[in-house]
């Protein structure tokens, strides 16, 4: 089936372009004016990233403020899956996607994220659903199939090697009408690239959209049904 753009996320709550707009400008603002210092604990994702303060950038405090309640009800409805269909998250941070879908009666669900810090202070209604992994680790190790595989701002993170590998993965480990969520990062040009790069380090792939739309179309297998959401981040 072909590959469906998707113009909002179905996970965050839909805000109007020039809401949007706004938030990238004072996200842009911000990066401009500001210094972040960086050390291992950031760039192995560990505390310094997720709850490092003003000065470690990434995420200040990454906190649940149930932004994903009303996402996880439009992308049920969307792949039209049921509480008993199986949902795998890769880069599932501290499982707040995953929360959200077990408030929701849903029980066979698993998240995957390479920070041993965010596994470590997973959120405690999903912790034992959670598994320190890099994700093509675990998708080569597990054989399962899912309903529903969601990769939310995982992939830049990623060499592009391993973003083609995982990419051939995924058909396997989806069951015959499943669906993959994607919310990709994307970079417009050059200088919002070196901002987001200044922001936060650990990107490996700063493309535009339309880089992204030939990675997917080119590496994706043909019969993976994807749903995919581009977010500019400044």
């Amino acid at each position: 089936m072909p590959i469906n753009y998707l113009e909002n996320s179905l996970l965050l709550p839909q805000i109007s372009r020039q809401e949007a707009e706004r938030s990238i400008r004072m996200r842009r603002a911000r990066i401009q004016s500001a210094e972040f210092s960086y050390g291992s604990d950031f760039f192995s994702f560990g505390g310094a990233y997720f709850d490092g303060g003003n000065e470690a950038a990434a995420y200040r405090e990454y906190k649940y403020d149930s932004r994903f309640s009303v996402g996880v009800e439009n992308i049920t409805k969307f792949c039209s899956i049921t509480t008993d269909s199986a949902i795998l998250e890769l880069g599932c941070a501290k499982g707040y996607v995953l929360a959200e879908f077990q408030a929701n009666g849903y029980r066979d669900l698993i998240g995957v994220d390479i920070s041993e810090y965010a596994i470590s202070n997973g959120y405690k209604s999903v912790k034992d659903k959670l598994v320190c992994s890099s994700a093509l680790s675990f998708l080569h190790n597990h054989s399962k199939r899912y309903d529903l595989i969601i990769i939310k701002e995982m992939l830049p993170h990623l060499a592009e090697c391993d973003v083609d590998e995982l990419l051939t993965l995924l058909p396997d480990r989806l069951v015959g009408h499943g669906y993959v969520y994607i919310e990709v990062q994307c970079a417009v040009d050059k200088a919002a690239a070196d901002l987001i790069k200044k922001f936060d380090p650990t990107h490996q792939i700063l493309w535009d959209e339309l880089h992204w739309r030939k990675k997917f179309e080119s590496s994706a297998g043909s019969n993976l049904n994807m749903l995919i959401y581009f977010k500019e981040l400044v």
